[in-house]
Parts: C-alpha cells; structure tokens; sequence
C-alpha cells in the first residue's frame, strides 16, 4: 500500500492563543502525529482540564471512529481538537483499553496508563509495551483468550493490551492490527474472528485511545460537532447538538468548530451492535463491510478529509437549530 504523504501542519495565531483553521484540521489528519480529538462537553473544558483524560487520534491510515459508551452508540458526539504539538500524551492504546480500571503496577491506585490487574482481568505486562509497532500483531492478533470456565473462552484485547509511550507509534500498530484482521488468526475460522473481534468490551474497536496529560486553553485549536451519514444540518434525535449550540452562544467566535461527517460510534463497525441490548452477538455480517470498507479507504493516500471536514458557518447553524428542541441530558466523560 502507498502511505499518504506527511503535510506540514498551519495554525493561526491569535491574541490569547492559536486556533486552527480548516487548512490545518485537515493537514492533521494527514499529519504522522494525526488529529486529537476528545469526546467530551466543550462547555466544561475549553479552558482546559486538570487531569489526564482519554482522547482519540485520527489519521489518514487508521478508521474514522470515536469513542461512544458500549450498547448506546449516538447519532452525534461534540468535543475538543487539540493544537497539534501542543497536547502531551502520558500513553496510547491502539484500541480502547478500559483505561478507568488500570492501576499503577502493584498497587490498587488508579492509574490509566497502568496495568490491568482487578476481578475481571490479570495481565501484568498490559503496562508499557516493551516493542514497536513491529511487534503488536504477533503479540495480540487473537490473543490472550481469556478462559473463565463460565463462558466459552474469548479474545480479551482491550483488557490485555499494553500501551505505547508515542502516538505515532500506536497508529502504526493499530493499523497493523486492523491489516491482519482481514484474515482470521492461525488455526480460527472467519466466524471465530467475527464472533471473538465483535464481542463488546473486550474485542477490536475501530478507535484507539491517547491518555492526555492535563491541559489547558492554549492547547485547544477547535471545537467539533460529529456525526454518522454525511455532512447534514442539525436534527432533533441528535444528542449533542445542543451543547455545540450552548458553546457557540456563550463563546462566541472564540474557537472555530468543525462538522465531521461519516464517523463511526459503534463497536467495531456500523451494524455489529445491532442487539447489543439484548447482549446477542453481533450479526456477522456487519463484519465484511467495516473492515473491507476501511481497507479501501485508505490506500493510496486515504480519505479526502474534505468529504468528512469542513468548517461550521456560525449563523447559519444557529438558524438550523431554531428547529431543534434542546433538553438537558448529561453526558458521561471519562
């Protein structure tokens, strides 16, 4: 496969910090450090958080998803577009690793970057990987099965998976990983894979998951409004919606905020939580269109980020929204 070309990255300064225009989103993207991005309330963290908290990276090789809580998989998500070079992560995942229950190595102190040593899973080299992306296939591709005697046994990746002290490094991996997964492990079945891979908590996911070192303003380029489907004007089912129109009225043109169209919120692809809620197995056939999907997508130079990135006009959102009926719901950020 031909890897995409690194462009280089422009920011605009301002008075009291930089923003990012769309130029400079879309450059992320393409960037080898990718596009940060944080699913929370931008209302609650503009000016920043004092603690380290998850994050996901978008990069021209790697699946455009973002974190949604498992078996509530949102029409919409809004959240933070980190300053390139400017936010620090403590570690990163190439999938979600239930970071709020890593703990410091032998201690009970919570530590997201930690190992995984609690009643649901014991893995004590889930901490720092001691390779490159190099070696995370041969490591996780299929394995730890997790047999508990209650249960058939099951690929337990999120729980086992170690971390990587650079972002770069971890997109590597994950898109190593997501390239083996077109195939089944040695000695599995395609319905061995699709079964083990679409298992909720515990299998693929198409995000990865940066912890970020506690931030500030000056780290925060942009404001994002994300939704499945392609780009679209606000709609009364969406979710957050409402707190990006909260965010405009109360700042203003401070930051500007972006639309990202076309993201996937489910796990690990669109359609395999169909009866997530019922706890049945996800249908096998969302499988093929997720994976194959995304392999196509990115050869040559991946996806046009214009077909999924634009900018927000400000006015003519908050005229969209005039037919939007807001209510308060809050939304759990980790």
């Amino acid at each position: 496969m031909l890897r995409a070309a690194l462009l280089p990255l422009i920011v605009i300064h301002v008075q009291g910090g930089t923003v990012l225009d769309e130029a400079a989103v879309r450059a992320a993207f393409r960037s080898r450090e990718g596009l940060w991005l944080r699913v929370t309330d931008p209302r609650r963290e503009i000016h920043g958080n004092h603690k380290a908290s998850s994050a996901s990276v978008w990069r021209h090789d790697v699946p455009i998803a973002l974190f949604s809580t498992p078996r509530f998989f949102p029409p919409d998500a809004g959240g933070l577009i980190f300053n390139p070079n400017k936010a620090n992560a403590r570690c990163a995942f190439a999938v979600d690793s239930n970071s709020m229950v890593r703990t410091k190595p032998g201690t009970q102190e919570k530590d997201p970057c930690g190992v995984m040593n609690n009643s649901w899973a014991k893995y004590e080299d889930s901490g720092t990987c001691p390779f490159g992306a190099d070696g995370f296939v041969p490591k996780y591709y299929g394995k730890p099965m997790l047999i508990s005697g209650f249960v058939p046994p099951y690929w337990n990746l999120e729980f086992a998976v170690c971390s990587f002290t650079d972002v770069p490094t971890m997109l590597d991996a994950q898109y190593r990983l997501l390239e083996a997964c077109r195939q089944p492990p040695a000695g599995w079945t395609q319905q061995d894979l699709i079964g083990n891979a679409t298992k909720l908590n515990s299998g693929l996911t198409a995000f990865n998951e940066a912890i970020v070192q506690p931030f500030t303003s000056d780290d925060i380029g942009a404001v994002f409004w994300a939704h499945s489907g392609p780009f679209r004007p606000p709609q009364q089912n969406d979710t957050r919606v409402c707190d990006i129109k909260d965010f405009m009225m109360s700042h203003g043109d401070t930051h500007p905020v972006f639309e990202f169209a076309n993201v996937n919120f489910e796990r690990p692809w669109a359609g395999c939580e169909k009866g997530a809620d019922r706890l049945e197995p996800s249908p096998p056939e969302c499988w093929a269109p997720g994976i194959e999907g995304w392999w196509n997508s990115v050869q040559g130079e991946g996806p046009d980020p214009m077909g999924f990135i634009r900018k927000i006009d400000r006015s003519e959102f908050l005229q969209q929204m005039a037919s939007v009926q807001c209510s308060s719901v809050d939304l759990v950020i980790v």
